[in-house]
């Protein structure tokens, strides 16, 4: 026992010190350390999620596998592989989806209504004020935007029907993962940035724990009635 709590903790140890060093590396512009630790992010996230998890659920080990795809793509500056990472992620979050949407058992239309349209408003208003002029990269911030908005939607109204703590921490990772999607566009937009780069991987890390622990721990005896 006091073996595998040690080996949760040191999963999650590196993984944290790989995406300091990624995020360093990032700002500091230092090519060969960005290469060598962000490939390391999603795998180093699977072995911790398989070392905690209460039931293994093998959809998120495939939604993991597409986000180490994004994360190779995302390593190269050339905008057609940029478009395959964002489709890489946009399977992530599909897949996503689908795991929520098993989690939350039978889905009511006027709750999952009332989800969605925060998410709708805030979509719109991201992309008209932030990407509202960047050519043929609009549509698809429109489409990865929509998408992230149905994501945010799908985890509110798994928390609004269960209210549990593990389902709280996956809408609050969701959230994170909105915010990194939206320091990620900008930075692609307005250019090099240290800041979009720091808040770009703080989101997305805190976001990835947060996902992965509530997967981890939730279970069906959670589950509470509307």
């Amino acid at each position: 026992m006091k073996m595998k709590s040690t080996n949760k903790t040191l999963l999650l140890t590196s993984f944290l010190i790989v995406s300091l060093a990624y995020t360093y590396a990032h700002i500091a512009d230092l090519k060969w350390l960005m290469y060598w630790s962000k490939p390391f992010l999603m795998p180093i996230l699977g072995l911790y999620y398989v070392s905690i998890a209460k039931k293994i659920d093998y959809r998120y080990i495939v939604a993991l596998c597409f986000a180490f795809i994004g994360d190779l793509l995302f390593l190269s500056e050339k905008e057609f592989l940029f478009v395959l990472g964002m489709s890489s992620f946009l399977i992530f979050v599909l897949m996503n989806m689908i795991i929520i949407s098993k989690k939350a058992g039978e889905i009511k239309l006027d709750i999952f209504y009332l989800a969605i349209l925060p998410f709708i408003l805030i979509s719109i208003a991201v992309i008209s004020v932030f990407f509202g002029d960047v050519g043929l990269m609009k549509l698809l911030f429109i489409i990865y935007g929509s998408v992230l908005g149905l994501y945010g939607a799908f985890s509110l109204y798994w928390y609004l029907k269960e209210r549990s703590k593990w389902v709280l921490l996956n809408l609050l990772g969701s959230l994170l993962f909105f915010a990194a999607a939206i320091a990620k566009g900008l930075k692609e937009v307005e250019g090099p940035n240290d800041s979009y780069k720091i808040l770009n991987m703080t989101f997305y890390i805190l976001a990835m724990i947060l996902i992965t622990q509530s997967y981890a721990n939730h279970t069906t005896s959670d589950q509470k009635k509307i």
